[in-house]
């Protein structure tokens, strides 16, 4: 709420949430792209491997970015 303090227009707090949360989104996305790309099965099972790779798909799908082949 600290970013739209003493903003009167709408617009102009649309904007600033947006600036806000677009930041937020790239760290996230690079985050999790960088645990997908560096995932390693190490002693676990297949499945256990395959449901974390699944969880980190399924969490970049949420902030619109899809993990295709």
């Amino acid at each position: 709420m600290s970013q739209i303090v003493g903003i009167n227009a709408t617009h102009e707090v649309w904007i600033a949430l947006e600036r806000n949360f677009s930041t937020v989104s790239k760290a996230r996305f690079m985050q999790l792209r960088l645990q997908l790309q560096t995932a390693k099965k190490g002693g676990q099972s297949m499945l256990k491997y395959l449901l974390k790779i699944k969880k980190i798909a399924d969490n970049l799908s949420t902030i619109g970015e899809y993990v295709t082949k």
